[in-house]
């Protein structure tokens, strides 16, 4: 059991899933054989990542989780899933929670990132050379960037990681376990507001817009709405059951 942290895996199917919480923009759950062209969107709103070009799409395989789940491997030279358009207004408060595993063979990977006008970008993923979770807010040549402590994670290991905001103050926790961020880059006075500023006109797995990091996903969750405590109790319990 990779997670092993002590959460209650009984839960029913057919009960709680993150369609029920607040604010949902995106849901993508286990992928399928067809999720290495189109990861579909299981929240109402049908915010598809595709790959049109087959070169470029990522490989589906198994094996994350305690319960031996599949996920998506994107290979840190050409494979994205994208989607064009905006699937956050410009918001205050939200949640982005996932399941990946950690490969720190780049400098960066575990790419989910959102490109807006301007060179705006929010982006969330690992630094190898600190083995840490961080999330950054880049505006122009401003960059804003929040960092887990060092050895927060390990290369080959499966994580749950939830990143959220109340409107004035960001938090993260791994795999139920909340983390102390450290703003290691300061470009802006910003406290960090879940993507204020960031108009985006599209969003990445696997790449930044000029490269590509190895990534590997299980799940994706995003909302624009400051969780409660029990969605966040909930959110880390779905997670936790089906992985």
């Amino acid at each position: 059991m990779r997670f092993g942290f002590g959460l209650n895996r009984a839960r029913k199917k057919g009960s709680w899933t993150p369609n029920d919480l607040s604010g949902l923009k995106l849901w993508l759950d286990i992928p399928d054989n067809g999720s290495v062209s189109n990861w579909m969107d299981k929240s109402i709103n049908g915010n598809n990542f595709t790959q049109s070009i087959a070169s470029s799409q990522p490989a589906l395989l198994s094996g994350m989780g305690s319960t031996s789940q599949n996920y998506l491997s994107f290979d840190g030279v050409d494979d994205k899933l994208q989607f064009t358009g905006n699937i956050i207004p410009v918001s205050n408060a939200g949640m982005f929670a996932t399941v990946v595993r950690y490969d720190n063979s780049t400098a960066a990977s575990c790419t989910f990132q959102s490109f807006g006008n301007s060179s705006q970008v929010f982006v969330i993923g690992f630094i190898s050379a600190s083995n840490a979770v961080y999330i950054q807010h880049t505006n122009g040549s401003a960059i804003d960037r929040w960092q887990s402590p060092s050895g927060s994670v390990s290369t080959g290991n499966d994580y749950i990681i939830k990143v959220w905001s109340d409107g004035t103050q960001l938090k993260c926790t791994i795999n139920g376990i909340e983390q102390t961020l450290t703003k290691t880059l300061t470009g802006s006075a910003d406290t960090f507001s879940w993507f204020s500023s960031v108009t985006a006109v599209s969003y990445q797995i696997g790449s930044s817009g000029t490269g590509y990091f190895k990534s590997n996903f299980g799940s994706v969750i995003l909302t624009d709405s400051a969780p409660t405590a029990d969605e966040l109790t909930q959110t880390e319990n779905y997670l936790n059951s089906i992985f």
